[in-house]
């Protein structure tokens, strides 16, 4: 097995394949705009959308430097990378899962053209390729760990699964 299908394997189990943890696309499934724009009473977390919009932009930025292309619309702080324009949008809230979708499905056919002799490229962050994308798998799956809380929170992932 090369070290890039270790690592799509490892993408889909954080996407889409339940593993040791609850995937994300399970995590997002079935929610309606108000529950992803749900935040706990006086809780200073940050709301299932607004998380998903954080690894949007992440994906993004990743499938950006495998095409060898800037992002159109970098963000200037990591805080901007959580941004949600109108929390109250349902169609906004859909065309944002549609997106994660896309950019992960994108991911893993460019991913899955790599050989390791390309493991080590530097990515225009300084980071090797290999690197980076394990690292962003781990950060898929911290989040997506915060998005089933939230989701048990307000009641509406099943007590045991």
């Amino acid at each position: 097995m090369s070290k890039f299908e270790l690592l799509l394997g490892e993408m889909r189990h954080a996407y889409d394949q339940r593993d040791w943890h609850e995937p994300l696309k399970p995590a997002l499934e079935g929610l309606s705009v108000q529950q992803a724009s749900w935040r706990p009473e006086g809780g200073h977390v940050n709301t299932i959308w607004e998380t998903a919009n954080h690894l949007l932009y992440y994906k993004r930025q990743l499938l950006h430097y495998l095409k060898g292309e800037k992002l159109s619309d970098p963000a200037q702080t990591n805080n901007e990378t959580f941004l949600v324009h109108s929390p109250h949008d349902a169609e906004a809230w859909q065309q944002t899962v549609s997106r994660i979708e896309e950019v992960q499905q994108e991911l893993l056919n460019i991913i899955g053209t790599k050989d390791d002799e390309e493991f080590d490229t530097l990515l225009p962050e300084g980071d090797p390729m290999g690197n980076y994308i394990s690292s962003l798998i781990r950060h898929d799956s911290f989040h997506t760990g915060q998005i089933v809380q939230l989701r048990k929170l307000q009641g509406s992932w099943p007590s045991k699964t």
